[in-house]
């Protein structure tokens, strides 16, 4: 029996503020507009309503938004603002899956 291999990237996103580091992983390299759109269907994430989501839509826009450039693997921003230090990065990882 032959065993198929597929390779695909996850993509994570690391975002660390106020002492604390979430990660989210998405399968495709995410944006600041995906980011936002996860943090509206997760409810964990509305204690940001009032102190990081404000900040990433008034203070961080798509030019300064971190982008894994091509043959790299991550790429990171930080920012300072309101909240004190904000350090965005964005990895990307192969994963190989076996399909029996």
């Amino acid at each position: 029996m032959r065993r198929r291999i597929e390779i695909f990237d996850v993509w994570d996103l690391l975002i660390s503020f106020g002492g604390r580091e979430h990660v989210f992983q998405f399968m495709f390299p995410p944006s600041l507009e995906d980011f936002l759109l996860v943090c509206k269907m997760l409810p964990w994430t509305g204690v940001w309503d009032e102190t990081l989501i404000p900040f990433l839509r008034n203070d961080v826009t798509v030019s300064n938004w971190p982008v894994v450039e091509e043959g790299k693997k991550a790429g990171s921003r930080s920012f300072s603002g309101p909240l004190g230090f904000v350090r965005v990065g964005i990895s990307r990882s192969r994963v190989w899956e076996n399909e029996a």
